[in-house]
């Protein structure tokens, strides 16, 4: 049985969309960027055919500045606390905040197009649900408890 490689997936997803995309030159990944409700985000899927995993990364446009970062690290731990799926990481050295979603197939049949845009769609949706509290403790004073709490009241 003959099966798509998973960044043929994903690149068939980012054609249907319409989006611009760029390949990496070692053909593992696929970088683009996608504007949702609160801001553009930088996406890369990048696949590991052999173990049979999709990794999709969502990148936050704001890093965190240095004298919030420890706020910051608050907030991630909250809001990763609750997550059913997928995290949010902060790089501390220079503020980078990701959001990751890891999918794998155990099997050839497991991976299809409406899977790899289920993963996708998560992802940003995640990510740009839990952006205006990120902004919050960055600019606007609020406490990593005031902003996990505000964002997940607005379920």
């Amino acid at each position: 049985m003959t099966t798509t490689p998973i960044l043929d997936l994903a690149e068939s997803l980012l054609r249907k969309g319409e989006l611009s995309y760029r390949r990496l030159d070692d053909r593992s990944a696929l970088i683009t960027k996608l504007t949702a409700s609160h801001a553009s985000y930088h996406c890369v899927l990048r696949s590991n055919e052999e173990a049979g995993m999709l990794r999709v990364t969502v990148s936050s446009p704001t890093n965190i500045p240095e004298t919030q970062r420890a706020v910051a690290a608050e907030f991630v731990c909250r809001a990763n606390f609750g997550m059913p799926m997928g995290n949010f990481d902060l790089d501390v050295s220079d503020g980078e905040v990701l959001f990751r979603m890891v999918a794998a197939r155990r099997s050839p049949e497991v991976f299809s197009l409406g899977a790899v845009e289920l993963l996708f769609i998560m992802a940003v949706r995640c990510m740009d649900r839990y952006y205006p509290g990120l902004m919050a403790i960055s600019f606007g004073g609020r406490s990593a408890a005031e902003a996990v709490e505000a964002v997940e009241a607005g379920d």
